[in-house]
């Protein structure tokens, strides 16, 4: 539509260490947009433009809301899968003449993982709640990314360590999920990010 005015440049999309297992990989780049002018462009009647001028920040905090929780919701699927395969395993795998999943420290290990997917679950149903109430839920939006992105990086390490030698190799399932848990802590914002969401308001509230 504005071809005639504006220049796209895309620079070279690089592959990335995780999320290569699929049939759409992660590629990472960027766009550059030169001689684009908004206000000249959408003009004071356009139908281009969404929602008010300079309301801008707020609808993109609101999408933000929503996707750090679908994020949360993806870790939990992946939390959960991860202890289904650890767990067949476990029942499968024989050392010193017994199944593995009979040794205390894997029984330790597997019931880490199921408290920690148990609050990343409860956590991700409550948010999702509040969104469908139409309830404001952007500091829940950041705990519930910043806390199960973080889990489930435990988790995944856990079921390397659970599986061995075999763990730490591209044959076996835990290290693609060890490699591709570690972006759910950058995408829709670091988590460095969330701590400040979360801290800013509940210094605004003065407590929890």
């Amino acid at each position: 539509m504005f071809r005639d005015r504006v220049r796209f440049d895309r620079n070279e999309l690089s592959g990335a260490f995780g999320d290569i297992g699929t049939d759409f990989p992660l590629l990472v780049g960027m766009i550059l947009v030169a001689g684009l002018d908004v206000p000249s462009v959408l003009g004071s009647k356009s139908t281009y433009l969404i929602g008010k001028i300079g309301d801008g920040a707020h609808y993109a905090f609101g999408v933000l809301d929503v996707g750090r929780l679908g994020l949360a919701a993806a870790t939990v699927g992946a939390a959960k899968d991860s202890i289904d395969r650890c767990v067949q395993y476990a029942g499968q795998r024989e050392a010193f003449g017994r199944k593995i999943q009979d040794f205390q420290a894997i029984q330790f290990m597997l019931a880490e993982m199921a408290a920690e997917t148990y609050a990343m679950e409860n956590m991700v149903y409550r948010t999702a709640w509040m969104c469908d109430q139409g309830e404001r839920f952007s500091r829940e939006a950041a705990i519930c990314k910043y806390f199960c992105s973080e889990a489930l990086d435990r988790i995944v390490d856990k079921a390397v360590q659970l599986h061995g030698g075999m763990g730490y190799s591209a044959e076996m399932w835990p290290e693609r999920f060890y490699r591709d848990s570690r972006i759910n802590r950058i995408f829709e914002g670091t988590n460095e990010i969330q701590r400040l969401v979360i801290a800013r308001d509940v210094l605004k509230k003065g407590g929890y």
